[in-house]
């Protein structure tokens, strides 16, 4: 039988190559953020560090907020980069157009969930049937998430549209894999089974 006689490490050695291991991946996280910022400047546009995660897609009623509502405000269109991927080795260009934002479930003075509407503004105060996707967003730089829901209304049809879901925001949490987890609550963003409705869009 061999033996060894290597000493094994005390918890003191061990919390700094812990230490260690723990700034070099701060460093390479540093380096990538530092790298797509450059990177988008050179191509004419601001840089935010974040990482998308789709969740969920539904043609689903929506409730809009009413004309007025206190965090409601119009965004321009614009132009930014994030990363690609949860890898952090490219970067995409996004182009946004102008919409209508809301900001929900405010902790610390930021939302946790930032529902975009791409909406005829006449329409707010209403329920119109939309094409709902939700996303986790998170900024590796700083470690905080953000739930993203875009709301495209749907618009153009000559034919009523059968709407069986309803989207719910502040929902009881089930597990399901399709719940966008609202940050620092045992709430989630969902889509609720309701009667079949048919709409005219």
């Amino acid at each position: 039988m061999q033996t060894t006689n290597a000493t094994p490490a005390t918890p003191a050695v061990a919390k700094k190559w812990f230490e260690i291991k723990r700034e070099k991946k701060a460093a390479a996280l540093r380096a990538k953020i530092i790298t797509a910022h450059i990177e988008a400047e050179k191509r004419g546009a601001q840089f935010y560090p974040t990482v998308s995660k789709k969740i969920a897609s539904e043609i689903a009623l929506v409730s809009l907020p009413k004309p007025g509502a206190k965090f409601l405000k119009e965004v321009p269109e614009h132009i930014f980069f994030a990363f690609k991927d949860q890898a952090m080795a490219a970067i995409d260009k996004i182009r946004v157009p102008k919409h209508l934002k809301h900001g929900d479930f405010v902790k610390d003075g930021r939302p946790t969930v930032e529902r975009n509407f791409y909406i005829l503004p006449s329409c707010l105060g209403q329920e119109i049937p939309a094409e709902v996707t939700t996303y986790e967003k998170f900024c590796p730089e700083t470690g905080k998430r953000t739930i993203m829901v875009d709301i495209i209304q749907i618009t153009g049809n000559n034919f009523p549209i059968m709407v069986t879901k309803k989207l719910h925001l502040g929902a009881p949490k089930t597990g399901a894999t399709n719940e966008a987890m609202i940050p620092g609550t045992e709430l989630c963003v969902k889509f609720d089974e309701i009667q079949p409705r048919k709409l005219l869009a």
